[in-house]
């Protein structure tokens, strides 16, 4: 359904850098300026769906500010969509995008690129592309394959970085210590398909798009290989 699609566009950035929750949903904003700009074209979405009085905003003591929805309905529809509740080696683009209007799967991208992707400019080298990172593979494969659909190719790289450890005094005063996940993924976009990223699906904030075209537009590109892997 169209309202299924329009819903989605936002969900790039609630699968990204945002929390899907039992009884909560949250869009994270990591700097005041990504908060100033996406903020509220998200607020204005959710409230089509929900009402201005169930869209509530706060600021973290560490300074980043959310948007929160705990309308059981709209969780439940969302989740009918395919956004779940999973930690983030489990993440997946949401099933119902693959059979989304070729709008609705931009914006999703676009919003997920905004999100948890970059643009990279390394003249000394002549490394320029455009990544996500993401601890989930299926995730990454889920975008490398939507990607295709407008004509993007796209590599995933695997990285074993260093593992980080969390530990903590139960109230029992046990000791706990967690090993985090070591195995990360990294999508890049390089070449001809760059500037077709650029051009059709970008970043939802205007700094990394507006970026990404400054890189095509000052650089020609070697032609790429028609042939495809996944």
């Amino acid at each position: 359904p169209l309202d299924a699609a329009v819903a989605v566009r936002s969900d790039g950035h609630l699968v990204g850098d945002g929390s899907v929750g039992e009884t909560m949903l949250s869009w994270i904003y990591g700097t005041e300026d990504d908060a100033r700009e996406l903020m509220p074209r998200h607020r204005a979405l959710l409230k089509k769906y929900v009402g201005e009085d169930s869209v509530n905003e706060c600021v973290q003591a560490n300074g980043t500010r959310q948007l929160r929805v705990t309308r059981a309905p709209f969780r439940r529809f969302l989740q009918a969509l395919g956004v779940e509740r999973k930690r983030s080696h489990e993440k997946r683009v949401p099933h119902a995008l693959f059979q989304a209007p070729a709008d609705a799967q931009v914006g999703f991208l676009r919003g997920l690129f905004g999100a948890d992707g970059c643009i990279v400019n390394q003249e000394a080298k002549g490394t320029r592309y455009a990544g996500l990172g993401t601890r989930s593979a299926a995730l990454a494969q889920d975008v490398q394959k939507m990607l295709l659909l407008f004509g993007v190719q796209s590599t995933i790289y695997v990285s074993e970085r260093t593992q980080s450890n969390f530990s903590y005094t139960t109230v029992d005063g046990e000791e706990r210590s967690y090993a985090g996940r070591a195995m990360s993924y990294d999508l890049r976009i390089s070449g001809p398909s760059l500037e077709r990223f650029a051009r059709t699906v970008g970043f939802s904030l205007s700094r990394k798009s507006d970026k990404a075209l400054e890189v095509v537009e000052s650089h020609a590109f070697y032609r790429e290989n028609p042939a495809v892997s996944i």
